[in-house]
């Protein structure tokens, strides 16, 4: 897949805080990207959703605003545009799949 996240993992203490990650587009193709999360209650994502151009980076915040102590994941998806009219849709994009493992496990890595 050509989209990958700096840094792969995050770690936000127990009290609340903020990581900040970089999504890079390695291939030749603009990507489309979906963050998903388990408890929208008490996490932030900023942005839920982008494009990547080719080569291109994209910025990704994740902020926690609660102590937990459950362990919650945050997939991500990416989908790359597979013609040219961008107006089509869902119907114009290809999925590649979702990324093995997660950004996020409640403060451990």
């Amino acid at each position: 897949m050509s989209l990958t996240i700096d840094p792969p993992a995050a770690s936000i203490p127990a009290s609340g805080g903020k990581s900040a990650h970089t999504l890079a587009n390695g291939g030749e193709a603009k990507v489309i990207f979906k963050v998903k999360c388990s408890n929208n209650n008490d996490y932030r994502l900023k942005p839920v959703f982008g494009f990547v151009d080719p080569s291109g980076n994209a910025p990704l915040e994740i902020t926690r605003t609660v102590d937990l102590w459950f362990v919650h994941d945050l997939p991500w998806t990416s989908i790359v545009l597979k013609g040219k009219d961008r107006r089509k849709g869902v119907d114009g994009f290809q999925t590649l799949g979702d990324v093995q493992g997660s950004v996020l496990r409640n403060g451990r890595s």
